[in-house]
Formats: C-alpha cells, sequence, structure tokens
C-alpha cells in the first residue's frame, strides 16, 4: 500500500466532516456552556464537548502542535463546565434544603431525628468510654469536638474561583500588572478570547477583581464562600419561637433572611436559646448587629458568628 492510498483511506467522510465542522462546534459549547443557567443545562454541554474529545483523539490533526493545542484547548472548557456544574449544583441543593426545611418547620417536625424503630440498642463496655464527644459552648453558639490529643482535624484550605477576562490583547502585560499588584506569581490561560487568571489566596482576588472594576474590563467570575451570605445569631428568644416567625419580623425591619434555625446542643440533642441567621453579605444586612434589639417583642441580641 502507497503513502498515498494510505492518506486517502484515513481522509474518510467522516474525518473531514469532523474537521469541517470543529471550530463551529467549539464556538457552540462555548457559547451554551455561558448562557447555562442550571446544572442540568451544564449537564447537556458537558457531554457534548466530551463527544468533541472523544473525536478529536480519533481524528486528530495532522501536526502535532496543532493536536496538543486543541486538546489542551477542549480540557480548559471542560474544566470550566465542570467548575460551573458544581457551583451552580450546590446552589441548587442549598435551595432545596431551604424548602424542606420551611415545610419541616411548617408541619412542626421536631429536628431531632426520631430513633429508628424496631432497632436494638447498642450493648459495648465500651460505650461508657468514648475517645470523642460533640459539645456546644453556649457562648460561642457553635458546636465543637473534644477528640483524643492525638486525632487532629485537616486544615481545609480556602477555594478561591478562577477569574475570566474578556477581550484581552495584551495578555503578558496583564498578566506582568496583576502579579505586581497581587506580590503573587499567578497562573494562567487563554480560552479562546477570554483570559482566565487563578488567584491563589482570597486577598489576590479581590485585589484582581478591584483592578477589573476601577479599569471597565470584560470580566465573570463566582464570588468567594465568604462573600456570599453574612451569617449571625440570635441570643434570648424562646427556644419555641417559631423560624417562620423570626423570618417575618424581621422581613417588616428591612432584613431579608435566607434561612433561620433554632441551634441545638450536640450532646443532649435540646434546643437551645439561640437562633442561626443567614443572609446576603451586604452593608443593609450588616446592620442588623445595631438596630435589631426586639423580635415579636422579646428583646433579644444579634451577634457576629464567631468562628473558631
Amino acid at each position: 500500500m502507497t503513502t498515498e492510498q494510505s492518506e486517502q483511506e484515513r481522509y474518510t467522510a467522516a474525518y473531514l466532516d469532523f474537521h469541517k465542522t470543529w471550530e463551529n462546534r467549539m464556538n457552540t459549547g462555548v457559547i451554551n456552556l455561558n448562557n447555562c443557567r442550571t446544572s442540568e443545562e451544564v449537564t447537556t454541554v458537558i457531554r457534548a464537548i466530551e463527544e468533541i474529545d472523544t473525536s478529536l483523539r480519533e481524528f486528530p490533526f495532522n501536526r502535532p502542535e496543532d493536536q496538543s493545542s486543541n486538546l489542551r484547548q477542549v480540557g480548559d472548557v471542560l474544566d470550566e463546565a465542570k467548575f460551573k456544574f458544581t457551583h451552580l449544583r450546590k446552589m441548587e441543593i442549598a435551595e432545596q434544603n431551604k424548602l424542606l426545611q420551611a415545610q419541616i418547620d411548617a408541619w412542626g417536625l421536631p429536628s431531632k431525628p426520631v430513633d429508628a424503630p424496631f432497632q436494638k440498642p447498642r450493648t459495648n463496655s465500651l460505650d461508657n468510654n468514648e475517645d470523642t464527644m460533640d459539645v456546644v459552648d453556649p457562648q460561642e453558639g457553635t458546636s465543637s469536638a473534644t477528640s483524643h490529643p492525638r486525632v487532629t482535624a485537616p486544615q481545609k484550605k480556602p477555594h478561591v474561583p478562577p477569574i475570566n477576562i474578556d477581550n484581552v490583547k495584551n495578555q503578558a502585560t496583564l498578566l506582568q500588572h496583576l502579579q505586581s499588584i497581587t506580590k503573587q506569581k499567578l497562573e494562567a490561560k487563554l480560552i479562546g478570547t477570554k483570559f482566565r487568571i487563578y488567584p491563589k489566596t482570597p486577598y489576590a482576588y479581590h485585589q484582581i477583581r478591584r483592578y477589573i472594576e476601577e479599569n471597565s474590563l470584560e470580566s465573570h467570575t463566582y464570588m468567594l464562600p465568604e462573600d456570599k451570605l453574612l451569617r449571625a445569631v440570635i441570643r434570648g428568644l424562646p427556644t419555641d419561637m417559631s423560624p417562620t416567625q423570626i423570618i417575618a419580623d424581621l422581613e417588616n425591619q428591612g432584613f431579608h433572611i435566607k434561612d433561620c434555625h433554632n441551634m441545638q446542643s450536640k450532646k443532649t440533642g435540646q434546643p437551645m436559646p439561640l437562633f442561626m441567621l443567614s443572609m446576603e453579605s451586604n452593608e443593609v444586612h450588616k446592620k442588623i448587629f445595631k438596630t435589631v434589639t426586639s423580635i415579636g417583642f422579646v428583646k433579644c441580641q444579634v451577634e457576629a458568628l464567631r468562628k473558631k
């Protein structure tokens, strides 16, 4: 078989069709991804990009450098799609949990799970000498665990989302400038017309966002977890006060509460005179610590959640 015959057999109809539609399919995938508003929509885009990846490996470009570059491009779009899916799915689950809790409150069900029927209690001589025991510090309003000194919990690293800047002409110059502002070595990727920056710390994230806003650059990103919700603890309210009543009262005072629930002691399972609030973090809601002194005609105190 000659080289010419081999080349002719390689360029099948499927091969030619893929390379003819390659660029258009990639652009369509990116546009669809940017327009996704639900995790289900993102899943559809992920499947489409994965099909492109499979076809690209089956019908590779002639030049190895072109093949490698295009594989990286597909990988970058897949990474962005997976990140967006995770972000949206977490938001959807949080909203579902909120609706579930509202239904539980409306039914008046106890927050503590009822023991499963027909389940035999454990009888173990070691049960009275457990290594760990959950307790709640009533002064802190947060749960903690008294554990064996040898056990240490791994420290969680803060998750910092990437920042996409659109239509950047001088990418290298911009990257160097952002590195000088943040005093950090930043990583970046070019995805089509988007220049993606990967901040390593929340400080660098906010510095880059400030620079983008001051210079009116086109960009999009995901908010840091700590930027999304403001959490507070109410002290002094009766334990049998309904979270729905608390939310309604605070709504009349100008505060839009996303979630409210009674805090319980993990040691006893009993409710405490502490209620956890979650709301959007903005300047109006931050006034709740100074302006709210009573709810349902009961005097109370609103404090910021103290993090251990």
